[in-house]
């Protein structure tokens, strides 16, 4: 009645055999779930091992220790052959013409730089290299970048991403200068070395034998080491021989390979790497997602400036009247995206979303403000051009002009005309500006401000100036009296001659006084036009006795004001 249970050793006390039987039953069921369990949460943290497709030969490790006997003339083409040939997974030799360049270690789409020299790897190797007696030892000529050797005992997050991605130093004999191990002999006196068979493992329930990725072969030192062990170990487990010093007893290297691979510090260590490898780091997710942002808004602004460049080009408007989301018709900037949208999936989605969504957006690179930043980059890009053209050609002619815009303010042009490097002429707009003085003073203090401000030199290489419609002449004339009060009465004329009634009268004046003759026509003065004087004063010189002649019919007119008026003019 005091038997123990085998799977919980609990006592059986005043249980019968029913409940006692039952009792066992279920505990052995429990034990065997939780093995599986742990087995299967232990296992999903390894990638997949990869396993050699070619059989083993029928060499056991006891034969190998025998062929490595002083006797065996041949060593160094005895090895076991597992029929891999791609040694360039084994091992990385160096480039040596590359010695001074940088090593590029890429990881999911995240790019870090690490100086060839590697003064942090050398700084903390010093320990080891002292430990062998190897201080002279340079490692930017190491045979190998995966070497163990060159993993210093302090990692930073940047190192120890390259030295994962180099993998496990495991060369064959061929990758070495001498084309072989080096042979060292054993407190019995035999020359012994490492051999590459033991870079693989058997497994009882694999028929190919499985490689170790944690096993690597320094050259430098002649050890072995276990990169694991080295890289993701902790405190505890870095101490152990294989990680600290390495081993080179070449005579119970297999029992110090498997000792150390079933040590409860190693299993740690290959957990955290399988988990390093699944990259479930947070900082590399979030830098991943930004990376995808930046890549996504990079396209949608190449559409968009496309967009932008084509409706500048075509000299059409961009906004509309309505550009709410439920207009018909948004404007030109707006429907051209849609359009567009059609064969671009990234703008489409984009849109959709803005479309969709009943807040506002905080970017969305399609308001009006962003049209016009984007148009403004635009602009000082071809501003820079042409100003770079222009300071080449050397000298070069100034085009002002102004013109009243819809909303009454004055709108001055500077356009600068030279020869480029084909030797062609070229006329190109280089400034719009709004000017308060259009008299040839405030013309001539804002040209004097635009060439300052873009770095032009027209002291020295300005050549002509034309000033087109001459407008700023204005002042210079009406400076005179005589000439004041002269194209004052015209333009009252040309004003007082603009009634139909009247411009019919001096029709028939002329049809009267001459006969054949074309008729002619008063026209208003031009503000930016001053040949338009002139045509008023031919027309007035011409038909002078016409207009005499209506005058003094509209004397006697029905109508007071014309009367008036054509008495006093």
């Amino acid at each position: 009645m005091n038997s123990l249970c085998p799977s919980c050793d609990k006592k059986r006390g005043s249980m019968n055999n029913t409940n006692w039987i039952r009792h066992k039953e279920s505990c052995h069921k429990k034990s065997k779930t939780l093995k599986k369990a742990a087995s299967s949460t232990i296992s999903k943290y390894f990638s997949k091992i990869e396993v050699i497709e070619q059989p083993l030969l029928d060499y056991t490790f006891s034969d190998i220790e025998k062929r490595s006997e002083p006797n065996d003339q041949n060593y160094s083409n005895s090895y076991v052959n597992f029929g891999f040939s791609d040694t360039e997974k084994l091992c990385k030799p160096i480039d040596q013409d590359c010695s001074d360049s940088y090593v590029e270690v890429v990881q999911n789409n995240d790019e870090h730089i690490i100086d060839s020299n590697l003064h942090e790897v050398i700084d903390g190797v010093d320990k080891t290299l002292s430990i062998f007696n190897l201080k002279n030892i340079d490692l930017q000529n190491c045979l190998f970048p995966n070497d163990p050797i060159r993993i210093p005992s302090k990692l930073s997050h940047v190192l120890l991403n390259y030295f994962f991605e180099q993998g496990a130093c495991q060369p064959s004999p061929f990758d070495l200068p001498s084309k072989m191990f080096p042979k060292t002999k054993d407190s019995t006196g035999k020359l012994r070395s490492f051999h590459e068979c033991y870079y693989f493992t058997n497994i009882p329930t694999k028929p190919t034998p499985i490689k170790r990725q944690w096993l690597s072969y320094s050259p430098t030192v002649d050890q072995i080491f276990c990169t694991t062990c080295k890289l993701f170990s902790l405190k505890k487990g870095k101490n152990r021989n294989l990680v600290d010093h390495g081993s080179n007893n070449w005579k119970h290297l297999k029992r110090t390979i498997e000792n150390h691979e079933s040590s409860t510090e190693h299993l740690q260590a290959e957990i955290s790497c399988g988990i390093y490898t699944k990259n479930q780091r947070l900082d590399l997710t979030l830098l991943h997602s930004a990376n995808q942002q930046i890549a996504s808004n990079r396209e949608l602004l190449r559409v968009i400036i496309d967009a932008l460049l084509y409706t500048a080009r075509q000299n059409i408007a961009l906004r509309g009247h309505n550009e709410k989301k439920s207009s018909l018709n948004r404007g030109n900037f707006l429907e051209l995206l849609s359009v567009l949208s059609i064969n671009h999936a990234g703008l489409k989605y984009h849109l959709d979303q803005i479309n969709m969504s009943n807040t506002r957006q905080r970017v969305s690179f399609i308001s009006n403000r962003s049209q016009n930043k984007l148009l403004n980059i635009m602009s000082e890009s071809i501003r820079s051009q042409i100003l770079k053209d222009v300071k080449d050609a050397g000298i070069f002619s100034v085009i002002i002009d102004t013109t009243t815009d819809i909303a009454n303010y004055e709108q001055l042009t500077f356009v600068l005309r030279y020869v480029n490097n084909s030797g062609s002429i070229e006329e190109r707009l280089v400034a719009l500006e709004t000017t308060a003085d259009g008299t040839g003073q405030g013309l001539f203090k804002k040209c004097c401000s635009i060439t300052e401000k873009y770095n032009l030199n027209w002291r020295q290489n300005l050549c002509a100036q034309s000033y087109d419609g001459a407008a700023s002449m204005q002042d210079t004339c009406d400076c005179c009296e005589v000439t004041k009060h002269f194209f004052g009465e015209v333009q009252a004329l040309v004003s007082f001659f603009r009634a139909r009634k009247r411009t019919a009268t001096f029709i028939e004046s002329q049809q009267k006084l001459y006969p054949g003759d074309r008729t002619r026509r008063l026209k208003c003065f031009s503000d930016t036009r001053w040949t338009s004087h002139g045509r008023v004063i031919t027309v007035l010189f011409e038909r002078f006795g016409a207009i005499l002649e209506t005058l003094k019919r509209l004397v006697n007119d029905n109508d007071r004001v014309t009367s008036s008026g054509a008495k006093s003019l």
